[in-house]
């Protein structure tokens, strides 16, 4: 896992721990600009996305 989408991921889990939120269910990723787009990983646009309760 990149270094950058860790930091995010445990950002929004410490937020919804912190906030009274459960996670309530997997979580997934929709990416706007990947790999496929651009080699240059400055460019990425990834949405992570977590549904709570």
């Amino acid at each position: 896992m990149e270094d950058g989408q860790g930091k995010v991921y445990g950002a929004v889990i410490a937020w919804v721990n912190e906030n009274g939120y459960e996670c309530a269910g997997p979580m997934f990723n929709i990416y706007h600009v990947s790999p496929h787009e651009t080699q240059n990983p400055d460019e990425f646009v990834t949405e992570v996305c977590y549904a709570v309760r």
